[in-house]
């Protein structure tokens, strides 16, 4: 597969100053880029052919704008200690999340110098549409989170805490940036008439998964399960004790 390839950081950025800590790692200056006004002109074409009109407060509703990704999307992120990065460009350190406004979703690219870890540049902004609230499953509240690697092996049974079959296992949690097919033919949980369970967390580009032996009853879900784990056994010794799989 060929290596994925970062844009260079742009000179013309818009610098204004700013609070946040994403991974432990504090930022007092962000530069926005104005390359989402792209995504603007193109919606605002789209509409023009389709003979759309829309009023002054409906395109401040649609349009991407700097107080947009200021006020509304980025404080989403302060806070957050498990955003991976997606890549390295010279000294630059890529990252990208889905974020929202309402129950529409937003992906934010941005990339960090090593030379100025202060600064939070970012690169663009644009509408995915497949990852809006109402798009996303919301099935299920995870009770119990396993890790997977890969392939094959034993793996413990959530319930009696003992070896098992991966049959028995209910829910996985996909906790890296993989990329490819995961094949769930060994999955076949249907205790109480269910499927197992695909949990993605949303930093995940899902469209880069696919899946084989996928039963009718199994749940691919959008999710933040670490955020949910962290919550729910706030202490390292009561996440120590979580079921992790090495498969």
């Amino acid at each position: 597969m060929p290596e994925k390839k970062f844009p260079p950081k742009p000179t013309n950025l818009r610098p204004y100053s700013c609070g946040l800590t994403i991974n432990k790692q504090r930022f007092t200056k962000l530069e926005i880029s104005p390359y989402y006004e792209k995504h603007n002109r193109e919606y605002l074409e789209k509409l023009e052919r389709k003979g759309v009109k829309l009023s002054e407060q409906e395109l401040a509703e649609k349009l991407i704008t700097d107080d947009l990704i200021k006020k509304i999307l980025l404080p989403q992120l302060n806070g957050e200690d498990d955003i991976r990065a997606d890549g390295r460009n010279y000294q630059y350190t890529y990252y990208f999340a889905i974020l929202y406004k309402g129950v529409k979703a937003y992906k934010l690219v941005w990339c960090v110098d090593d030379n100025e870890p202060h600064v939070l540049g970012l690169m663009d902004c644009f509408r995915i549409s497949k990852y809006d609230k109402e798009n996303v499953p919301n099935k299920c509240v995870p009770r119990h989170i396993n890790y997977l690697n890969y392939p094959r092996g034993e793996c413990i049974n959530p319930y009696t805490g003992k070896k098992g079959e991966r049959s028995e296992v209910d829910e996985i949690y996909i906790n890296e940036q993989l990329e490819g097919e995961l094949d769930l033919v060994d999955f076949t949980y249907f205790r109480h008439g269910y499927g197992v369970k695909v949990l993605i967390p949303l930093k995940v580009d899902e469209s880069k998964i696919t899946f084989k032996n996928q039963s009718e009853k199994a749940d691919i879900i959008l999710t933040n399960p670490q955020k949910y784990i962290n919550q729910k056994y706030p202490t390292q010794e009561e996440r120590e004790k979580e079921t992790k799989l090495d498969i």
